[in-house]
C-alpha cells in the first residue's frame, strides 16, 4: 500500500506545482503590458517618456491608461498655453476629432440591440424620402458599409469645418449640402468617409426622433457621468465645457523643438458626428471603460454584454487579414489584438486604443495638430509592434510594384480635387525585397507584406495578373494612379503657366501702347477690332486668374459653399466672356488695318482665353 500511495503523492504534488506556476505566470503576463511594462511601472514609465517629448515633439498632452477597469494612470504633460506657460492638466478640455466616430458605432449598436436598426438594411429605410441624390449604383448601402467606409462616396472638404459658429446649422441640412457623388461600388473599396460616419448619426437622429447630440448625451454621457464632454457642434449642450475650451491654444511643429500656434485654431465641425467631441482625458476614460468592463461586469451601455462583443467583433477584414474593422473600430496590427481610432481636427491630436482580451487601454489627447510622439509611438511602447514573421518562403520581386498610387480617399469633383490629385506617391524598387514609399523605405517580411521599421507601418500590395490592383493600409486603400490623369495634371500645369506668362506680358505690352500714346511719342496707330476684343479677353484672363486664387485661399481657410458661390458664378462669366471674344475675334479678324504685332497679339490673347476656359472646365473651378 506504501508502495502504491508514494508514487501517487508524488505525481499530486508535480502536477499541483505545473499547475500553480501556470496560473502564477498567467497572472504575471497580466501584471505587464504586451510590450512587457510592469503596469505598475507605467506611470513612471510614461513620466520618463513625457520628459524625452514634450518641448521637442509635442506642445501638451493628456494621457490616460486603464487596466481592469481602473485608472492605472492619468496625468498632463506640457502646456496648454505655451505663451503664456499655461500648463496642460487633466481637467483641460481636448479636441477629439475623429475618435468621435466611436461614439457613433455606440449609439448604433444600442440601436441594434434594442431592434430598431439592422446593420444589413438599405440605409434608404431610414432616411427621409429622396434623401441620398447622388448614388450612382444600384446595389443598397447598409450600416456596415457605413461602419466599413466602403459605402462608395468621394470624400468632401467644404463645410466640414466652420469659422463661425453662426455658420453652423441643422446636421440635416449639412448632410444635404455635403452629400458626395458615390464614385465607387459600395463593398468594393475602403475610403475613409466623415460624410457616411455622419449619415449614420443622422440615421440615430432619424430613429431616435432626438438630435444626435441630444442621443449621445442622454444615453452615453449622462449614463456613464461624462460630465466634462460635449459633441454639440456649437458645445450648446455644455457651457462649462465651451469656456474651458477657451483656456487651451492649438498649435503645429515646424521643427523639432519650435512650434507655432495655429493660424485657425477655433473652428466649429459641420459634419459632428464624425469630429465634434471634446472633454477631458478623465470622461474620455469614463467612456473607453465602459467598452471593457470587468469580469462578471455588464456594460453600463448595454443591456447585454453580447451586443458590446459583437461591436467589438472584427466585420470586415482586408489586407489579406492584415488589417480588419470592428463595426467601425479600426483593428490595429500590435503586439496584441487592439482596437483603435485616431483623430485629428485643426489644431489637435488625439488616439484611443485598448485590447478588450488584455483589460488594457491608452488614450491620449494633445492640442497639436498631426502629433505623432504620444498619438503613436506610446501606444507602441505600451502594446507592442507587429511581430514581423520569419519565413523561408520565396519573396516576390519588388520591381512589380513599381508606380504612381493615389489615395482611395479624394475628391473626384469640383476644384478642391486638385490637393488630392496632386498628392501623387511614388513607389521605386530598392533591391529585391526593398521599396521607396515615399521617402521611407519598406522591406517585404512576407509575400507582398511591407514594413517600415521606423514608424511600425505595415501594407499590403494586392496584385492581380502581375498588376497592383490596390495597396491595403490600416485606415484605407491606395488605387493606381490613372495614367490619364498624369496627362491632364501636366496639361494643366502647361496651360496655367502659358497663360499666366501671356497674360502679363500682355498687361506690359497694353501698358506701354498707353504711355506711348499718352506722350505722344509715336503716331497713334488705329487699332483693329480684334485687338480691342484681344485686350477685353486679356483683362478678363487676369481678373479670372485673381478670381481662382482667392477661391482657393478662402477654400483652403473652411470656408463654406455659400461663400465660394460668387466664385463659380464669376468664372461661369469668365466662359461666357471667352466664348463671345474668340467667337468676335473670328469674325472680325480681317476688319482693319493691322501690323503682323497686333495680329500676333489677337492670335496669343484668343489661345490664351481658350487655354484658360480648357483649364477651368476640367479642373471643375465652377463648383
Amino acid at each position: 500500500m506504501r508502495r502504491i500511495v508514494f508514487p501517487f503523492l508524488v505525481v499530486v504534488i508535480i502536477c499541483l506545482t505545473c499547475f500553480g506556476t501556470a496560473v502564477l505566470a498567467a497572472d504575471e503576463d497580466y501584471a505587464v503590458t504586451p510590450s512587457g511594462i510592469p503596469i505598475d511601472r507605467l506611470a513612471p514609465f510614461v513620466d520618463v517618456f513625457a520628459a524625452q517629448h514634450i518641448g521637442q515633439r509635442t506642445v501638451g498632452a493628456s494621457v490616460a491608461v486603464l487596466k481592469d477597469g481602473e485608472l492605472a494612470l492619468i496625468n498632463a504633460y506640457g502646456h496648454a498655453d505655451l505663451e503664456n506657460e499655461i500648463p496642460a492638466e487633466v481637467g483641460t478640455v481636448f479636441e477629439w476629432g475623429s475618435v468621435s466616430k466611436l461614439l457613433v458605432w455606440t449609439s448604433v449598436m444600442q440601436l441594434v440591440e434594442n431592434g430598431r436598426l439592422d446593420l444589413t438594411s438599405d440605409i434608404r429605410s431610414y432616411l427621409p424620402e429622396g434623401f441620398l441624390t447622388k448614388l450612382r449604383f444600384e446595389q443598397p448601402i447598409n450600416m456596415l458599409n457605413l461602419m466599413h467606409h466602403n459605402a462608395g462616396w468621394e470624400d468632401h472638404l467644404m463645410d466640414l469645418f466652420y469659422k463661425s459658429a453662426d455658420d453652423v446649422s441643422s446636421l440635416e441640412e449639412i448632410l444635404r449640402i455635403c452629400e458626395p457623388v458615390q464614385v465607387y461600388e459600395p463593398g468594393k473599396v475602403i475610403a475613409y468617409s466623415n460624410f457616411g460616419v455622419s449619415l449614420a448619426g443622422y440615421i440615430v437622429e432619424c430613429i431616435s426622433g432626438e438630435p444626435f447630440f441630444q442621443y449621445v448625451n442622454e444615453h452615453i454621457f449622462k449614463v456613464l457621468g461624462m460630465d466634462t464632454t460635449t459633441i454639440h457642434p456649437t458645445q450648446q449642450d455644455n457651457a462649462a465645457v465651451a469656456a474651458q475650451r477657451e483656456n487651451i491654444h492649438g498649435y503645429r511643429m515646424v521643427a523639432q523643438g519650435s512650434f507655432v500656434k495655429s493660424a485657425t485654431e477655433r473652428v466649429y465641425v459641420g459634419l459632428y458626428p464624425a469630429g465634434g467631441a471634446m472633454g477631458t482625458v478623465g470622461d474620455a476614460a469614463k467612456f473607453m471603460a465602459a467598452l471593457m468592463p470587468s469580469v462578471g461586469q455588464t456594460s453600463p451601455l448595454f443591456a447585454d454584454n453580447a451586443t458590446l462583443e459583437e461591436m467589438l467583433s472584427t466585420s470586415y477584414s482586408f489586407g489579406g487579414g492584415l488589417f480588419g474593422i470592428a463595426h467601425g473600430f479600426w483593428i490595429s496590427p500590435k503586439g496584441v489584438r487592439t482596437l483603435a481610432h485616431g483623430g485629428s481636427t485643426d489644431s489637435f491630436s488625439s488616439y484611443f486604443c485598448f485590447a478588450p482580451e488584455r483589460q488594457l487601454g491608452l488614450i491620449v489627447m494633445t492640442n497639436q495638430n498631426g502629433e505623432s510622439a504620444f498619438c503613436r509611438d506610446l501606444a507602441n511602447e505600451i502594446f507592442g509592434t507587429y511581430a514581423v514573421p520569419s519565413t523561408s518562403v520565396q519573396m516576390p520581386d519588388t520591381s512589380e510594384l513599381e508606380g504612381s498610387y493615389i489615395e482611395a480617399r479624394r475628391v473626384h469633383r469640383g476644384f478642391s480635387k486638385i490637393p488630392g490629385l496632386m498628392q501623387m506617391i511614388d513607389i521605386k524598387a530598392i533591391d529585391q525585397h526593398t521599396i521607396d514609399f515615399a521617402g521611407r523605405n519598406y522591406t517585404q517580411i512576407s509575400p507582398y507584406i511591407y514594413y517600415n521599421d521606423a514608424n511600425k507601418a505595415l501594407m499590403h500590395f494586392d496584385v492581380q495578373g502581375g498588376q497592383v490592383v490596390r495597396i491595403s493600409r490600416q485606415y484605407g486603400y491606395l488605387l493606381p494612379f490613372p495614367q490619364n490623369i498624369m496627362y491632364v495634371l501636366i496639361g494643366g500645369a502647361i496651360f496655367s503657366m502659358l497663360s499666366v506668362i501671356w497674360l502679363i506680358t500682355a498687361l506690359v505690352i497694353a501698358a506701354i501702347w498707353l504711355v506711348r500714346k499718352i506722350r505722344h511719342k509715336e503716331k497713334a496707330v488705329s487699332i483693329m477690332p480684334a485687338a480691342k476684343w484681344g485686350l477685353f479677353l486679356n483683362l478678363a484672363g487676369i481678373a479670372v486668374i485673381a478670381n481662382m486664387a482667392v477661391q482657393v485661399i478662402k477654400a483652403i481657410s473652411y470656408a463654406t459653399f455659400a461663400e465660394l458661390r460668387i466664385f463659380f458664378i464669376n468664372n461661369y462669366v469668365y466662359l461666357i466672356c471667352a466664348a463671345v471674344g474668340v467667337v468676335s475675334i473670328a469674325v472680325v479678324w480681317r476688319k482693319g488695318e493691322s501690323s503682323k504685332r497686333q495680329r500676333v497679339f489677337v492670335a496669343l490673347s484668343g489661345l490664351t482665353a481658350t487655354l484658360m476656359a480648357i483649364v477651368i472646365l476640367v479642373f471643375e473651378f465652377y463648383r
